[in-house]
């Protein structure tokens, strides 16, 4: 595998006499990407009997919000693989699955980075809150 290949992942499917390429998403896309799942976000959270909050926060469960809501679907395949959703809805179920299936592993892969830098971020607020520090900007 060459460098390219291991910072700029494709996944190549065949249809016919085309090659769809899927691709990570850009930061800007990924960002609009968070911005949709939080509007569904409720779906991946419930409310025990006894008022405590459990989340289902997983990557599994984020890939099955995202199958599951059009727009999210949508958005990630436009953005992953260039396709409008009109023409990822005229391909046939299996194919249409395979495309969708190798933009959520390329994009969940990054999901989980950008996950951990939030996390990241919001320790290091809560760090410089504690201490009195103000972060640097650059």
């Amino acid at each position: 595998m060459s460098d390219s290949e291991i910072l700029n992942p494709v996944r190549e499917i065949k249809v016919g006499d085309t090659t769809i390429s899927v691709r990570e998403m850009k930061w800007s896309d990924m960002l609009a990407f968070f911005r949709k799942i939080s509007e569904h976000a409720g779906k991946l959270f419930s409310v025990t009997g006894a008022g405590q909050i459990k989340t289902e926060l997983t990557l599994d469960g984020l890939a099955g919000l995202i199958t599951s809501v059009e727009e999210l679907t949508n958005h990630l395949v436009e953005k992953s693989a260039g396709l409008t959703a009109q023409r990822f809805g005229e391909f046939p179920a299996g194919t249409a699955a395979e495309i969708l299936n190798a933009a959520l592993e390329l994009n969940t892969h990054a999901l989980k980075k950008v996950i951990a830098l939030g996390r990241h971020f919001k320790g290091v607020g809560a760090g410089a809150a504690i201490t009195g520090v103000k972060p640097t900007t650059f």
